[in-house]
């Protein structure tokens, strides 16, 4: 993670989880950034943060039954965003 990733944006049911991982193994100038549980703050944190070729990771990168229906349903939203 800490060769290719220059933002990190946790979101969802399991951000706790994760920020606590990050926090404990966090090597290298990882950015990470906090969002509330939902993909439109993750979307928007990140717009704000990218420059021209950044890679940004969206985690969690599973399911999202917290907030859509499937897949698709946040594959359309993220789209839209």
């Amino acid at each position: 993670m800490h060769q290719r990733i220059d933002h990190l944006i946790i979101f969802g049911e399991a951000s706790g989880l994760i920020l606590e991982a990050i926090v404990r193994y966090k090597r290298g100038s990882v950015h990470y950034a906090y969002c509330l549980p939902i993909l439109y703050e993750a979307v928007q944190a990140a717009a704000n943060l990218v420059q021209p070729g950044d890679v940004v990771l969206l985690s969690p990168g599973g399911t999202s039954f917290d907030e859509f229906r499937d897949f698709e349903e946040r594959g359309e939203c993220f789209e839209k965003w």
